[in-house]
Parts: structure tokens; C-alpha cells; sequence
């Protein structure tokens, strides 16, 4: 029998997409790594047998390497990574903040970047696995005074 697949979901704690997305895996029967700044404290998720919680900010390179860990530790392996933790800032561009601005690319770029090399390392090591990632619809279809279209605007 093969072992069970497991999923490592960022910016699972909102009630959003990533939250859904902790709770259909979990249905298909997957183990399941939650992971958000604060989801243990969010209450959106209970942890069992098959599911993880983690905090921690995407946006650090430790918390890529050690949401990985986390995976292997309690299941395994990890087979699927799902890029969901994202910030948006309804701000015309003009008035982002430098720490809004960093935080910003911080879960949005950085996020993705430092997750994504630990999960394909581990990945690497198993012999394959999937990553998805999540983005807004702005990149494709922008919206005139949203920042993904500011040059829509100038």
C-alpha cells in the first residue's frame, strides 16, 4: 500500500482559499501541514492525527526550512507544496509605506521563494512531488486604481 500523500498549505488560516484548501485535502485523505503567522491561535483548524499546525512567517528563510521539516518529521515525506500566503494592500501605489511595502514582498516574493527551494530539495531527495501556487486574478485582469495596474493608471 503506498503511504499517504502529504500537502503543506501556506496562509491556511484566514477563511479563505487556503483554508478550504487545508479541509479538501484533508477530505481526499491527505496529511495535511497548515501552516500562517499565527494558526495555532486562529482556531480555524483543530490539529489530529492528520493534520499539522505551524506557525510562522513565510517571509523568513528559517520557517521555509522548518516547515519542511515539520512535514517529514510527523509524516514522511511531502509531496505537495501549495503556495497560498499572500498580502494585499488596497493602497493606491503611491501610498504603500516602506514596511508595507516590505512585508509585502516579503510573504509575496520571499514566501514563495524560500518555501518553494526547501520543499524542491525535499522533493528532490523523494523522487518528485507537485507545487501550486496561488496568485491574485490582477495579474491577468487588472483593475484600474489597484496596484497590480498601476500602469493602467499613469
Amino acid at each position: 500500500m503506498e503511504p499517504k500523500q502529504t500537502v503543506l498549505i501556506t496562509g491556511a488560516s484566514s477563511g479563505g482559499i487556503g483554508l478550504a484548501l487545508a479541509h479538501a485535502f484533508r477530505h481526499e485523505g491527505f496529511n495535511v501541514v497548515a501552516n500562517s503567522r499565527t494558526i495555532t491561535s486562529s482556531g480555524q483548524l483543530q490539529p489530529g492525527p492528520d493534520l499539522l499546525l505551524a506557525d510562522g512567517d513565510v517571509g523568513d528563510a528559517a520557517t521555509g526550512a522548518r516547515l519542511v521539516e515539520a512535514a517529514v518529521s510527523a509524516f514522511g515525506r511531502l509531496n505537495v507544496l501549495i503556495n497560498n500566503a499572500g498580502i494585499f494592500v488596497p493602497k493606491p501605489f503611491d501610498e504603500y509605506t516602506e514596511e508595507k511595502f516590505q512585508r509585502v514582498m516579503g510573504t509575496n516574493l520571499e514566501g514563495f521563494f524560500f518555501v518553494s527551494q526547501q520543499a524542491v530539495r525535499q522533493m528532490r531527495r523523494q523522487g518528485g512531488g507537485q507545487i501550486l501556487n496561488v496568485t491574485t486574478t490582477l495579474a491577468q485582469q487588472p483593475v484600474a486604481g489597484v496596484n497590480a495596474a498601476l500602469t493602467s493608471v499613469l
